[in-house]
């Protein structure tokens, strides 16, 4: 067994457990990832945030709970600018590496962050969705990885936990569930299923693709989207969007890789 640092945070309640690892010489396997991100068994997270460097930049190896790898984490990427910016190891403005590709984070102040998300991919047509028996129209996103954005009157009408139980064929197609509702102009009210979790009290990238539908139907250029972790800002740029959120780094430790 090895002993290992790790450092647990979260953002709007999307926690994280990064593990720093620079030369790139730990193996993290898919059983050890649900292992130490189960909440009863282990540290518990929504995800790992495997800390490593190429060519000299940051790469951010992003891992869901299910011990899956997936492409990129508004949230998680923000927590990990934030552990990279406390360890003196990035200035307030840095490129980091991510399977979607270097995305440019930026330290607005103590605690908060913004990213250059990118250029959204919308689907220009409908997909039918379905959950709990009931079929939705859903717009395809492609934020970095893949999103269902459906627009609701009311969240009201949705379970009170959502499910992928309920859901498996979206689980099995491997994309992002998001259900939002407009409280008023400018700001939106969501909730997300996250593929290799389940739900969770926010999305970063969920959260850009329900701002980018909404942004594409009205016209607007800023919102603010709440999830059941706390508020996000997000801002449209041209093509490209900017997501501002608080990130907060709850505990430092060690855990034993078997």
């Amino acid at each position: 067994m090895k002993r290992i640092a790790f450092v647990k945070g979260h953002g709007t309640g999307n926690d994280f457990i990064v593990i720093p690892d620079e030369a790139n010489e730990l193996e993290l396997s898919p059983q050890y990832i649900r292992r130490i991100c189960d909440r009863h068994f282990g540290i518990g997270a929504d995800g790992v945030l495997h800390a490593l460097k190429q060519d000299g930049t940051w790469f951010m190896d992003y891992r869901n709970a299910d011990g899956s790898i997936a492409e990129m984490c508004g949230n998680g990427i923000r927590v990990f600018a934030e552990y990279l910016f406390r360890e003196n190891l990035i200035e307030s403005n840095a490129d980091i590496i991510t399977r979607a590709g270097v995305k440019v984070v930026l330290r607005v102040s103590e605690n908060l962050w913004a990213v250059q998300m990118g250029a959204p991919h919308i689907s220009e047509t409908f997909t039918e969705v379905e959950y709990c028996g009931a079929q939705f129209n859903a717009r395809a996103i492609n934020v970095g990885n893949p999103h269902r954005v459906v627009v609701l009157s009311s969240l009201a009408d949705l379970p009170v936990e959502l499910r992928w139980d309920d859901a498996p064929p979206i689980h099995g197609e491997g994309f992002n569930l998001e259900f939002y509702e407009i409280i008023a102009p400018g700001s939106l009210r969501m909730r997300v299923l996250e593929r290799g979790v389940g739900e969770t009290l926010s999305c970063g990238t969920g959260v850009c693709a329900v701002a980018f539908d909404y942004f594409t139907t009205t016209g607007l250029t800023s919102c603010e989207v709440r999830v059941p972790g706390g508020v996000l800002q997000v801002e449209r740029k041209g093509d490209e969007i900017v997501l501002i959120g608080p990130v907060e780094l709850i505990a430092d430790g060690f855990v034993e890789l078997t």
